[in-house]
Formats: C-alpha cells, structure tokens, sequence
C-alpha cells in the first residue's frame, strides 16, 4: 500500500522538480547533478593520515602535516570527505546557522564516500556525534552532527551512541587559533551516566568541520580518560 508520505513526495516533485543543490540545474534523482558532485574538492591522497589535509606534491606513505606533527591528538585519525568550500562550504552553514536540517540530504550523499578511505577499518562500530550545550540545541532546533550521524548510520548500519554531554556552553570558535581553541574547549565534555560500549566495539566521532581537531581531541580525552578505547573521527569537510 502507498502512504500518504509517498503520495506528498510524489506530488511535490510533480510540482517543484528536483534541482541541484549547487547550479540549481533541474535533476531526476539525488541532489546534486553529475558535474557538480564530480567537481566537489574531494580529499583524496596524498593527505595528512591524521586530520586528511591534502598535500600538493607527490608523497608515498603515510605522513602528518605541521598541524598535527608536533601535537599529540587523542583521537588516532580524522577522516574527511571533501574540502570546506563552495557549495559545502554552504550547506554546512545553512544546516549550523539557518536551521536548514535537510541539507543533511546533500551533504551524505558526499560524506559517505568515507567508508571507502581505508582508515575506516571493517570492524564493529559505534558512531558518536560531538554534543552541543542544551542551550545551543534549542536554539537551533536541533544538533547537526547528531544528524550526521544518524544519517550515517543509516548508509553503514552502525548504531548511533550519545555517550557525551556538553556541560559548558564554550563562545563561538570561528576565529580562534588551537591553543585558543583548546583553552575554549578544555573540560566542556563528560561522560553521559549509564553509558556502555558494546564488547569489542570501535568508536568514530561525528562532526561537521575538521578545523583545528580541538573539539574532537577534547571529546576523544574524556573518552580516553574514562577507559574508553582511542576513537576515530568522521567529519563531511576538513576547512
């Protein structure tokens, strides 16, 4: 039997058919057209095999960039898809600061490209989105990694975990450099009470943008601290 959700989605393309999220060019599936999601700056080696920086010259092997050889991240590595600009660069604002959670649609169709990146080891998995303070949820309406990660989820087959809390509502980070960063950051994250990893059970944290690692390091120490295992991290762009 058809549902009524159906029978609206059915209409509304009628209606108002698809466009590409990007050029807005008229498209039958999907949201975006074949020649924007082949021109995105996908992240592709060689990279940083910590934070997924790209590198411009021809390296083989594995290696760090300066922003990660002299720092010492709790997290063993962030994997992202592509790099934050354009049009993901404007989708992840949207989703952050304008309340438009279905840009979660576009941006999956791109950041699932990461459980082809063989730092995503086959292994059973638990995915945890980076909390936001209780006073940001509800000013946004929501929180956009939990939504990430869900939707992830949803591609992979992994459970989603909120094992965080944010207790400390931290000033907005856009122009802080790590140290600043890290200082906004430090003790903003606990353990939720009650909260078990699965036997065996690997944990990536979820977030939107990998700028400085700061928010994902301070997750992964209170994860460490409390005899967690080193998380890995998943993030849609690295800025």
């Amino acid at each position: 039997m058809i549902s009524l959700r159906q029978i609206a989605t059915t209409l509304a393309d009628l209606i108002f058919p698809p466009h590409c999220c990007a050029c807005s060019k008229p498209i039958e599936i999907g949201s975006w057209c074949d020649d924007c999601l082949l021109a995105l700056p996908y992240i592709k080696k060689p990279r940083c095999h910590q934070c997924s920086l790209p590198f411009v010259e021809a390296i083989t092997g594995n290696f760090t960039c300066s922003n990660c050889h002299d720092h010492e991240f709790h997290f063993r590595c962030n994997v992202s898809a592509v790099m934050s600009r354009g049009a993901i660069r404007d989708l992840i604002h949207g989703l952050k600061y304008n309340r438009k959670s279905w840009n979660v649609t576009p941006l999956m169709q791109v950041v699932k490209t990461v459980f082809d990146d063989e730092r995503i080891i086959d292994k059973p998995t638990v995915l945890v989105p980076v909390p936001l303070h209780s006073l940001r949820v509800r000013e946004r309406g929501y929180n956009q990694a939990e939504l990430l990660a869900r939707a992830l989820g949803r591609v992979s087959g992994f459970p989603v975990l909120n094992m965080l809390r944010r207790i400390r509502s931290t000033t907005t980070q856009t122009h802080f450099d790590r140290a600043r960063r890290l200082k906004n950051l430090h003790g903003a994250f606990t353990l939720k009470t009650g909260v078990t990893l699965p036997d065996k059970h690997r944990i990536i944290l979820v977030d939107d943008v990998f700028t400085t690692g700061a928010t994902l390091d301070e997750c992964s120490r209170t994860l460490v601290r409390d005899g967690f295992p080193t998380p890995d991290a998943i993030t849609i762009a690295r800025a």
